[in-house]
């Protein structure tokens, strides 16, 4: 799902949304990951909702990258 590939390749800005949800702790809470994913998955701009739907595609079609797995 475009939404599963978006959690992978913006990892940044999910970490970035889950540390605000998650207040003045310092660490990320990861009951607020879900809430976060969703946020940044939202404020995606066309190209790269685009990105995420291709990646998908690619990815159902195929075995994941290596550096997906990684992760």
């Amino acid at each position: 799902m475009a939404k599963t590939v978006c959690g992978k390749i913006f990892t940044d800005r999910i970490d970035d949304a889950q540390r605000r949800l998650s207040g003045d702790t310092g660490s990320k809470d990861i009951a607020k990951y879900g809430p976060a994913l969703g946020i940044v998955f939202e404020a995606l701009s066309a190209d790269e909702l685009a990105q995420c739907e291709n990646l998908a595609e690619e990815w159902n079609a195929a075995d994941l990258p290596e550096d997906v797995l990684r992760k």
